[in-house]
């Protein structure tokens, strides 16, 4: 019996583009023939929108001489300090993943050597791009992360930048915005602080990198010496940046001399001021030009991760509780990276991620241990220039927490996926920082309608209290208004309370829409389980605001509909409050789901995120108060704080760890007790991950799991086989194997057990019992097998691992369960034998997907037939059967070819508006993903196409990572891919036009017609008219045409051609 393996063979397509740029003038539609279009009459039902998603670009305005301008970050082939590997001869490698150095060493002959090299390229860069481009303007230098530079330049010439010598990559920068007192116990912080002699020294002598919108460097937790007393060590590095006091930009930014707490401070936001300078964005009245923070957002962040112990907090004048960082002596390293904007609806302070990747380059040559950045973006990590200066920084040895983003609860929202950062969700702890809302009548009152938590909202503060005023229900009002979205009747809450439900529109609409019919105050239910929290974007409001549970509220809203005349008093003292309220998932925090196709699954742990109560800004820039140095806020950018902090308390316990053992650590004894935002239902690993960081036993895991920084380069396409604490297999054929390698954490032999938790469909195999050596490996070979799962569903499951010392760790795993990508064909010659006759069989493998996969086959022969085991080749005879596993690789991508036919498509170009057609929701860098009828294009079937505003589609569907305004020449490997680009520049549909969809059909044949109908280039505003016709019935039956209006693209920048799902095979015309 044989067995061979192969690929599939290659498939040859041919598109035809109907590319009419020279015949503009011709409006008249022709049909293949010359003559007049065919019949054409759409089909209804046939589309369903499944959603519009955005991506944030640098804001673009014209220059004087009218073209625009933009960001990016050019990546050289010569690596950064901290991943240079000593690949190139008579340099030594620098990067601590290669060295064994605890830090990277920044001043060392190595570094200074390999420096001098780096920046030499980098020279020799900035010469050749000046010499070709002289408007080029240069801002940071990356020479410790990445290897490359930051350049501004007219967008017409970014092409330009991509074919100059030395250049690896051109990658867009993009702008990305912001996405406590129990929370230390709720955590488990005091075990580590125990463990560390205390919380008067936890945390001593760990350094950790803040990267957000500044400090206030005057708080109390950030003072040396600190409440108690206790002076802070000199830091081991230094001098530090310490950037306050311009007083020229705002002139209460007050000068500050650092100190041993608060070791330095920097603004790192060159590509910021270049642009402002360029007259691109605008600076705030009154912003910091300096490292003090205008949001409030980074004090928070700082305070809550490393803020010092035993500093009172108070709001509004009323001492609330003592509040700590959970690791309150670490030493903090403050990077301010965002503006302050208004953004129509609220104000946020966003930035650059050249300016990102530079704090990060800083935090780095200062020596930060730990960076925290609770910030959006980072979908695309192999693409995105922050994301790789924190793959750098894991190579350096530091532990980096971010935020999961504030997109919850809809699956596949989590921003930050790169794998070697720990992506924190957001989760409730047991405390609670609000008013008290009590109903006072009629009547003897239940004791569940008094004492009732009411977060105050961002508008404006109740200073007194509210005494007993009648409350009015919305739906009382108008059954069909229960959230206040629509204008009430006037005087319907004249000198009330408005009670109204949350949901559908914004906060600011349901308090204005009461407030106009006479409402003295409004208190919104919430519509979920979970905490109630603080409303925002309320700085347009004119009366305070308040938020109940949803229990809370149900209940209310009986009380009133059962009872005539309900009054309600609202305090106005802000208290802390306590109750049953610990772990339940925030409905914002975003969730991870079955779109991600990486190979390791996000987010990969939570923490407490809602109600934090911690630093604060004394002068914010925004509908906030002034004055207030505390406050309470919620988000996933405050739960990420908490495991920086937890990273910093590993850190100094275990100062040998790696950035991927202290990961291990936190996630393997994270507590899985947490439910969804319902209050009831629990919750699984795309809601949290591992689970809930606890460090009552992260301090001691017993074995951890790490990953080197270079496995995350290298097996980018296959993360599952990555060393990492969890498992996650995105396409699982039915079986699979993995192996990850334990090393043990006890310093004496010790013995464990392995004990899978799986379901009635699926089952896990693993070595029940293995032992390690004092400090030792073990290496684990992980089965599962999945064959009895259907189609398309996720199973969640996992290994519990105890040893006989006494420690539990969780080991999660996930999949989803889709076709293989595996066929299997089986020959026999002959096919008819008699007795005692033999015959050949011969079994082959074919993988058909594009990527290398792995596979396991067993064969048994009916008791008829009996095997002749040396009969077998290419794999092992095993009883009356064989057995083979191993690797296939890829198959060669579809190979896409683009060639100009002008009667391609089947009616020339044909107005859509007079179709009936859908509109798509187009806007400035969007993507509009439909559901459309099935069409095979490139030897793939496809149900979904995304149609991205600046001009092409992506087939398949796909999200904002996925939008580019920078057009690629094609094929391109990096992302977006599957792309049919009709006119790929950048459009500005914010600034008019139309996006069309439809179905016709002939009677016969259907194609699926994208239009984009006058939609202005974004710099010149010329409009663009054009079509893409996808055929159903015919595979590969893609045409492109153009209307009565078209250009060469926004300044000359145009792509039109196509590429594979892979991005290795395509084709241009323009």
């Amino acid at each position: 019996m044989m067995i061979s393996t192969r690929r599939r063979a290659s498939l040859v397509m041919l598109l035809t583009a109907a590319l009419l740029l020279a015949l503009v003038g011709l409006v008249q539609a022709q049909g293949p023939d010359g003559g007049r279009a065919p019949a054409l009459r759409p089909v209804p039902g046939a589309l369903q929108h499944v959603g519009t998603y955005h991506l944030q670009k640098s804001p673009l305005v014209e220059t004087d001489a009218g073209s625009e301008w933009v960001s990016v970050i050019v990546d050289l082939e010569a690596p950064g300090l901290a991943a240079y590997d000593g690949s190139i001869a008579g340099l030594a490698a620098t990067s601590p993943s290669v060295t064994g150095a605890s830090r990277l060493d920044v001043e060392g002959v190595a570094a200074q050597s390999y420096l001098a090299y780096v920046n030499a390229q980098i020279d020799a860069f900035e010469s050749a791009a000046a010499q070709r481009i002289p408007q080029a303007l240069f801002g940071h230098r990356f020479d410790v992360v990445l290897g490359g530079v930051g350049v501004v330049v007219p967008a017409d010439r970014v092409e330009e930048l991509r074919s100059l010598p030395g250049v690896r990559a051109v990658y867009p920068d993009r702008l990305v915005d912001l996405a406590t007192d129990r929370s230390p116990d709720w955590i488990g912080a005091p075990a580590v602080w125990d463990a560390l002699g205390g919380q008067a020294t936890a945390g001593e002598g760990v350094v950790v990198g803040i990267i957000d919108s500044g400090i206030w460097p005057e708080h109390p937790s950030f003072s040396d010496p600190d409440p108690a007393g206790n002076p802070y060590p000199d830091p081991p590095g230094g001098p530090y940046a310490c950037e306050f006091g311009n007083t020229e930009a705002n002139a209460n930014d007050a000068a500050f001399e650092c100190n041993n707490k608060l070791l330095g401070a920097a603004r790192t936001m060159d590509t910021a001021d270049i642009l402002a300078s360029l007259g691109q964005i605008e600076y705030l009245p009154g912003e910091f030009i300096s490292a003090r923070d205008n949001d409030g957002h980074g004090t928070h962040v700082a305070s809550t991760a490393a803020g010092n112990g035993g500093v009172m907090a108070s709001l509004f004048g009323n001492e609330i509780a003592e509040v700590s960082g959970i690791a309150p002596r670490a030493q903090v390293l403050a990077y301010k990276i965002c503006f302050e904007r208004w953004t129509g609806t609220f104000f946020t302070c966003s930035a650059f991620t050249s300016d990102m990747a530079a704090a990060i380059q800083q935090g780095l040559v200062d020596g930060a241990q730990v960076m925290n950045l609770s910030f959006s973006g980072g979908s695309t990590p192999y693409e995105d220039a922050s994301s790789l200066a924190f793959l750098d920084a894991y190579a350096a040895g530091v532990f980096v927490a971010a935020a999961a983003g504030n997109s919850g609860p809809d699956p596949d929202t989590v921003g930050r996926v790169s794998p070697w950062v720990t992506t924190v969700a957001a989760s409730t702890h047991d405390g609670l920082v609000a008013n008290t809302f009590d109903i006072t009548g009629p009547g003897d009152v239940p004791a569940d309608l008094t004492g009732i938590a009411a977060v105050e909202g961002t508008g404006p503060h109740m200073e007194n209290d509210l005494p007993s005023t009648p409350i009015i229900y919305a739906g009382d009002v108008d059954p069909e208004n229960v959230e206040g979205c629509n204008a009430f009747p006037a005087g319907a809450f004249d000198g009330a309370i408005a009670l109204i439900s949350r949901g559908t529109c914004t906060f600011a609409t349901k308090v204005n829409a009461a407030a106009a019919a006479g409402a003295v105050a409004v208190v919104v239910h919430n519509n979920r389980g979970g905490l109630p929290f603080s409303m925002g974007a309320l700085g347009d409001t004119t009366i305070p605001s308040f938020m109940i549970s949803l229990q809370a509220g149900q209940a209310v809203v009986d009380w009133i509909q059962n009872n005539p005349g309900v009054t309600a008093q609202i305090g106005a003292t802000v208290s802390r409050q306590t109750g049953d309220w610990g772990d339940t998932m925030a409905d914002f925090s975003s969730r991870g789901g079955t779109a991600n196709q990486m190979g390791i699954s996000k987010p990969d742990i939570t923490a407490p995120g809602v109600d934090i109560l911690a630093g604060n800004t004394a002068m914010p820039n925004s509908d906030e108060p002034p004055g207030e140095l505390f406050q309470a806020i919620s988000g996933t950018s405050m739960a990420s704080p908490h495991v920086a902090g937890a990273g910093a308390l590993l850190k100094a316990l275990h100062p040998d760890w790696t950035p991927g053992q202290i990961k291990s650590a936190l996630m393997t004894t994270a507590v899985r007790d947490v439910v969804k935002e319902d209050g009831t239902t629990p919750a699984d690993a795309f809601d949290f991950g591992s689970g809930r960081v606890n460090l009552n036993q992260a301090g001691d895991p017993g074995l951890t799991f790490d990953v080197p920084a270079v496995d995350f380069i290298n097996a980018r396409d296959h993360l599952w086989d990555v060393n990492y604490p969890s498992l996650y297999v995105p396409n699982m054929p039915g079986s699979f194997h993995v192996r990850r390698v334990a090393h043990s954490e006890v310093d004496a032999f010790t013995r464990w057990t392995a004990e899978p938790v799986a379901g009635d469909d699926w089952s896990i195999g693993v070595t029940d019992m293995f032992a390690m050596d004092p400090l030792g490996e073990a290496v684990l070979d992980i089965w599962i097998d999945a064959s009895h799962v259907p189609a398309g569903e996720v199973r969640m499951g996992g290994i519990r691992f105890t040893s006989n010392r006494g420690h539990t760790a969780w080991f999660p795993i996930t999949f989803v369960k889709r076709n293989p990508a595996i066929t299997l064909e089986k020959s026999c010659d002959p096919t008819e034998v008699a007795q005692g006759d033999t015959t050949t069989c011969t079994i082959s493998i074919s993988n058909i997907a594009y990527a290398d996969t792995a596979f396991t086959l067993n064969d048994r022969l009916p008791p008829q037939l009996q095997l002749i085991p040396e009969s077998v080749t290419g794999a092992a005879a095993d009883g009356n059967g064989l057995f083979v596993q191993g690797g296939l690789g890829g198959a060669a991508p579809p190979l896409v070819d683009v060639a100009v036919d002008p009667t391609a498509s089947p009616a020339g170009y044909l107005a859509l508006s007079g179709f009936g057609s859908l509109t798509v929701s187009m806007s400035d860098e969007s993507i509009s993903v439909w559901n459309v009828p099935s069409f095979q294009f490139a030897g793939q079937t496809y149900n979904a196409i995304g149609v991205v505003s600046n001009g092409y589609i992506v087939l398949g569907g796909g999200d904002a990572g996925d939008v580019d305004y920078i057009n690629q020449a094609l094929p391109d490997p990096a992302r977006p891919n599957n792309v049919l680009a009709p006119f790929w520049t950048d459009l500005n549909p914010d600034a008019g036009g139309q996006g069309w969809i439809n179905v016709l059909t002939d009677g016969v044949n259907d194609w699926i017609v994208v239009e984009w109908e006058e939609v202005p280039n974004f710099g010149d505003g010329r409009t663009n008219t054009f079509q893409v016709w996808i055929g159903t019935t015919t595979p590969d039956d893609v045409s492109f045409t153009y209307g009565p209006s078209i250009s060469d693209g926004d300044g000359g920048a145009l792509t039109v051609g196509a590429e594979n799902e892979s991005g290795t095979s395509g084709g241009m015309v323009y």
